[in-house]
């Protein structure tokens, strides 16, 4: 009777863990949006003041090997991976030996 009910356990969740894997998978650009927004001059200037200066750690574009663009500044930009943020290094300590 347990091997019964663990088997019906195992194939409910690999059929919720499959069906998650379409969803998450679900949107890697396929939305044609045929009537995209309008940005407006002011709105873009924002942005810009926002997003659009150099960090001193800049230098991702090697990521997977993949084009840097500014996803923030040009809000326009069709993107896959986007990472956004600041390393926190700041906690590591000098420790000597073992």
């Amino acid at each position: 009777m347990k091997s019964t009910w663990a088997t019906t356990l195992g194939l409910v969740a690999l059929l919720l863990a499959l069906s998650h894997r379409g969803l998450a998978c679900g949107s890697h650009g396929d939305n044609n949006n045929k009537n995209p927004r309008e940005w407006t001059r002011e709105e873009l200037a924002e942005l810009e003041a926002k997003w659009g200066f150099e960090w001193s750690f800049n230098g991702i574009g090697s990521f997977a090997h993949l084009d840097y663009v500014k996803c923030l500044t040009n809000p326009a930009e069709k993107y896959d991976i986007a990472i956004v943020g600041v390393p926190f290094d700041t906690a590591v300590s000098y420790r000597p030996g073992n």
